[in-house]
């Protein structure tokens, strides 16, 4: 089961503009991919951006999830940098705008439910999480922002791009969250309380409404897929 959401945070809100942030999902019979991006404020066509990253992504990951799974790292970047600035690139020119603008973070996850293994992938400061045994675990972790946050129109993006390759098979959820989420959801380097319940018991539900209720500056976003039902594990 996958689950996901999404929300325009304060600042937005309070200035009549949209949420930026942008999530994809597909499925067939052996494969899950998620994608989820999150448009940079400061441009003008941020959520342009973070839609089209998001969904370039997401569908090379479902179409050739094959060729992801051999697992160069060098490859598998410059393939992913370059597919979706191919498509930022044609969306620029139909709207005759500079490329920049249309700037985002992406993060996703790709699942071989029949090998039992995901393909991590993570650019800019979003974040890739992990349950299990009723704990959570950071899996990708943020880009460090304070010089500046790397996204998908960056220079020498490629050399920003982490990838990792994990065995899922004792896992009960992994789930992808932008920075506006995830800033709520930890104190210091630590989650919260009752965010570290939420996730242990991978009660998505529950996560979308304490995000409700911390009234977060920043537009907040998460999607995430139970694995239950591929690995064969049961909840407690």
């Amino acid at each position: 089961m996958i689950n996901q959401f999404s929300n325009a945070g304060m600042h937005h809100l309070f200035n009549n503009a949209i949420n930026q942030d942008a999530i994809s999902t597909a499925q067939n019979n052996r494969y899950v991919a998620i994608s989820l991006a999150d448009g940079v404020s400061t441009c003008t066509a941020a959520q342009q951006g973070a839609i089209v990253a998001c969904n370039t992504l997401n569908d090379l990951l479902i179409n050739k999830a094959a060729f992801f799974f051999q697992f160069d790292e060098k490859q598998v970047a410059e393939i992913v940098i370059s597919h979706i600035l191919y498509n930022l690139r044609k969306q620029a020119a139909e709207d005759n705008e500079d490329i920049s603008e249309y700037s985002s973070t992406i993060s996703s996850v790709l699942i071989d439910t029949k090998a039992k293994k995901a393909v991590l992938i993570n650019l800019g400061d979003g974040i890739i999480l992990a349950t299990a045994k009723g704990k959570a675990n950071v899996l990708a972790m943020p880009d460090d922002s304070s010089l500046g946050c790397c996204v998908t129109t960056t220079m020498n993006a490629i050399n920003s791009v982490a990838i990792k390759a994990i065995d899922i098979r004792m896992l009960d959820s992994i789930a992808i969250c932008s920075d506006g989420a995830w800033r709520q959801m930890f104190n210091k380097n630590k989650l919260k309380p009752e965010v570290a319940n939420i996730l242990g018991n991978s009660e998505y539900g529950l996560l979308s409404e304490f995000l409700l209720k911390q009234k977060c500056f920043d537009d907040f976003s998460f999607v995430s897929v139970d694995l239950k039902e591929y690995t064969g594990r049961k909840t407690a």
